[in-house]
């Protein structure tokens, strides 16, 4: 009996140069700065298009590694004493062979692991980067709105009769599945759509010509199905702050359209393990709708 095996047919140097790419795109990803919004989002798109191409080799070796176990046939050797000490060379080199084969299989495993694994430690730091892009975007439009709320007080002559603006919270938050971005939820039986609509003539009966939507997210990871469709947490909580301004945005039964609509997204405000509750990831699938509303002021 023989023992065969194809010398070099598993390439374990792959695997490892695509992992340590990974890891140069982690550590570039690692070192934006998310406040500098437009560098930052033009070197995070940079970033995923280098990702998704070595992920796309990543593939082709992974396949190709499949490929490879399924072809490899191993007979066992067994010393046959007739031939002499030819027979029992021969044997004895192709267990080398054999050994020399499985181990290279066994490093290309370790290594395709691993390149797996940076590709997902890759993946969470582009998400969290995303996410403080987003949040400093929402500070800036935050102390926009401030310096246009107090430049009317710091004017030197102001007008009798003058009056003010107040932001109020719209109503309750609007709760989202785990997940999803729909207004109606098949399992529980509910439409968002009528509390969206009961807010939005809120709006209208005080005068606000301004709707401010906030969108949340939890700190659950997306699944693979949301990732295809968000790409991001930040990209679900997008959606969902648009689902709902765009019943504001436009004139339907609830009401005229609403002349101004900022859509916002905010990260969750329960992180940790210690914050997993469900009651907790519920409260960071919310969106929240705000109004300004005229205050009369006394005479100056």
């Amino acid at each position: 009996m023989h023992a065969s095996t194809s010398g070099g047919r598993f390439d374990y140097q792959a695997g490892e140069s695509l992992a340590n790419e990974f890891d140069l795109i982690r550590g570039s990803v690692e070192s934006i700065m998310t406040c500098r919004l437009v560098h930052g989002w033009r070197r995070l798109k940079a970033a995923q298009v280098k990702r998704a191409e070595v992920e796309k080799r990543a593939k082709v070796l992974y396949q190709k590694f499949q490929s490879e176990l399924s072809e490899l046939t191993i007979y066992v050797p067994v010393a046959e004493f007739i031939a002499g000490r030819v027979v029992g060379n021969q044997v004895t080199h192709q267990l080398v062979a054999l050994v020399q084969e499985s181990r290279r299989g066994g490093l290309t495993i370790l290594s395709v692991l691993r390149a797996q694994a940076a590709s997902q430690a890759l993946g969470a730091v582009i998400e969290r980067k995303y996410a403080f892009i987003f949040g400093f975007m929402s500070l800036y439009i935050a102390i926009l709105g401030i310096v246009i709320g107090i430049y009317p007080v710091l004017r030197p002559e102001p007008k009798p009769n003058q009056a003010g603006q107040t932001f109020f919270r719209v109503g309750k938050p609007f709760e989202f599945a785990p997940g999803r971005a729909d207004l109606i939820d098949k399992k529980t039986h509910t439409n968002l759509a009528v509390d969206i609509c009961t807010s939005k003539r809120e709006l209208v009966d005080v005068g606000s010509t301004v709707a401010i939507v906030v969108g949340r997210h939890d700190q659950t990871p997306l699944s693979l199905s949301g990732r295809l469709t968000f790409s991001t947490n930040a990209g679900l909580a997008q959606r969902r702050a648009e689902v709902v301004a765009s019943f504001l945005e436009h004139s339907n039964e609830c009401g005229p359209a609403i002349p101004t609509v900022i859509k916002l997204v905010a990260a969750p405000r329960h992180v940790g393990e210690a914050e997993m509750r469900p009651v907790l990831l519920q409260e960071d699938r919310e969106v929240t709708i705000y109004g300004l509303r005229r205050t009369p002021q006394a005479n100056l």
